[in-house]
């Protein structure tokens, strides 16, 4: 299940990651997520990304001597 998340002014990949999840390790699954944001590092306000509800269905995308 997912939810969206609107992009406030200075927002980036990371900070949304640790404010939602309290890591920024799920970055990259945000970014898989909205691929057509790809390119961008720092976000506008009003932009709308899709993120997974919970950490439990994003899984881990780590390498296993990376993932905690």
């Amino acid at each position: 299940v997912c939810m969206t998340y609107t992009t406030k002014q200075g927002d980036m990949h990371d900070g949304i990651s640790y404010g939602l999840y309290d890591t920024e390790k799920y970055m990259q699954n945000i970014i898989e997520n909205n691929m057509q944001h790809v390119g961008i590092w720092i976000f506008h306000s009003g932009v709308d990304l899709t993120v997974p509800d919970t950490i439990e269905e994003m899984g881990s995308n780590l390498p296993p001597w990376r993932a905690e």
